[in-house]
């Protein structure tokens, strides 16, 4: 199996190194991500810039690439000129910090993940629900990503669609399991945040999480909140009312993870 492993975190995330060598164990793995954080890039490409990409040694027998642009762009440039062979699943991730509800549309993880499946190819995002990446312990989350690579493998699953998994930042001992879930309402709010300097007036934007938020039942969020990791299938065609729906595949992922968890 010929697998595809990006992410939006840039090619120095701690995270990338780790999933790249479990993931290699199900099949021959190739690593191209973007040469900087890209958060919240979405499902952006470069138009009016060059691209350009090179090859990073890491010290093991996996190609990594670095490409200055978005992890859209990252999918696209291993597709149409790193790869000499089509791939059979594009993994972007383990994010640091969750990708839920509706502001998986701004997410550079979950749009790299639209692009290998606009690109016909089974794509999955996963995300930690943790922004620490140098104090969260991601070995579970590697686990299981590895788990799920390994479900898709043995079972020759090909059908292209888009899964958004998210991890509880919780230790082992504490999941409850896996739960097939839908991705909620939107949950954050952009804060503006204004700076008036000698030059001029400076911008800074984040995201917050809505003081009301509401953690709908069988949502993404609600599955994290109470410590089980949620998979969903993200809704390509946008379908008004689509939040409930879930497709056999992530529900398969569920039913094979709560057998190994």
């Amino acid at each position: 199996m010929e697998i595809l492993l990006t992410n939006d975190d840039g090619i120095n995330s701690p995270a990338l190194v780790k999933l790249a060598k479990e993931l290699n164990k199900y099949g021959n793995v190739t690593v191209v991500a973007p040469d900087r954080d890209s958060s919240g890039k979405g499902a952006s490409i470069t138009l009016r810039d060059v691209l350009r990409f090179n090859k990073i040694d890491f010290g093991n027998n996996i190609d990594f690439y670095a490409v200055e642009g978005t992890p859209a762009d990252s999918v696209i440039m291993a597709r149409k000129e790193i790869a000499d062979k089509p791939f059979d699943l594009v993994v972007s991730g383990i994010n640091y910090g969750a990708n839920m509800g509706a502001d998986v549309f701004v997410s550079g993880t979950v749009g790299a993940a639209i692009h290998g499946y606009l690109g016909g190819t089974l794509s999955i995002a996963l995300s930690i629900a943790s922004l620490d990446a140098v104090q969260t312990d991601i070995t579970e989350a590697v686990k299981y990503s590895g788990l799920i690579c390994k479900f898709i493998s043995d079972n020759k699953i090909s059908k292209p669609e888009v899964i958004n998994i998210n991890f509880p930042n919780i230790e082992k001992s504490k999941f409850n399991g896996a739960k097939n879930t839908f991705i909620g309402p939107r949950v954050e709010d952009e804060i503006l945040i204004k700076e008036t300097r000698p030059r001029g007036d400076y911008y800074f934007l984040r995201l917050d999480l809505k003081e009301d938020a509401n953690y709908p039942e069988e949502s993404d969020m609600e599955a994290i909140q109470k410590g089980y990791i949620s998979i969903s299938k993200l809704d390509t065609n946008m379908n008004p009312g689509g939040y409930d729906v879930k497709s056999n595949l992530s529900a398969q992922i569920t039913e094979y993870i709560n057998k190994n968890i």
